[in-house]
């Protein structure tokens, strides 16, 4: 049997499954006021007097709003990536890993 590459762990979307059991019914109106009251809750974080909280909520919602900012892959040091050549190994080896 062949190794399966990746983080297992992330591909069972285990928190994914679990806030859709909890937020979301079978009736529509249910789910909507439940997600209603989430929308509602992080909102109000965002006047919070702890002023981590209310970061937290305002990234959160900006986050929501506009998607999370593209983030530059770059090198340890900062730098671009350094790209190693590895001639040992062929294509099919490395599509496995």
């Amino acid at each position: 049997m062949g190794a399966i590459a990746g983080n297992q762990n992330a591909r069972k979307k285990h928190w994914g499954t679990a806030v859709e059991r909890a937020v979301l019914d079978k009736d529509p109106a249910s789910q909507r006021r439940r997600l209603d009251a989430i929308a509602q809750r992080l909102v109000s974080l965002t006047e919070s007097e702890n002023e981590s909280v209310a970061l937290a909520a305002m990234k959160e919602l900006g986050d929501r709003l506009d998607g999370k900012p593209a983030q530059a892959i770059t090198g340890a040091d900062g730098g671009p990536l350094e790209i190693v050549s590895v001639p040992w190994l062929k294509d099919r080896d490395l599509a496995g890993r």
